[in-house]
């Protein structure tokens, strides 16, 4: 399944500027191709170690995407007092963000 879009984390990208530019640019293009595509690049060395690393929360957030859940955070909900909830009846306005 084509997807439009996948979350990348800081913590690949803080992994990725460890490698040689030959190795980042070949693990980037090998991540974009698996996330976006679902093509396999065949990879050796640093480039195929960080592309192992990544792979489960790549295939993670694809199985979110085909059960139709959306990234990012949870709905916060706030709440507010009435005037009956100090009598005892409880009033909950919810609102999301």
């Amino acid at each position: 399944m084509e997807r439009e879009q996948f979350t990348f984390y800081r913590s690949y990208y803080e992994a990725l500027k460890k490698l040689s530019k030959r190795d980042r640019e070949q693990a980037i293009m090998a991540i974009c191709a698996y996330a976006l595509d679902e093509e396999i690049i065949p990879l050796s060395g640093p480039a195929s170690v960080m592309f192992l690393l990544v792979k489960p929360t790549l295939d993670s957030g694809r199985k979110k995407a085909a059960n139709g859940k959306q990234g990012g955070s949870k709905p916060k909900a706030k709440t507010k007092q009435s005037a009956s909830e100090k009598e005892g009846e409880i009033e909950v306005e919810v609102e999301v963000e």
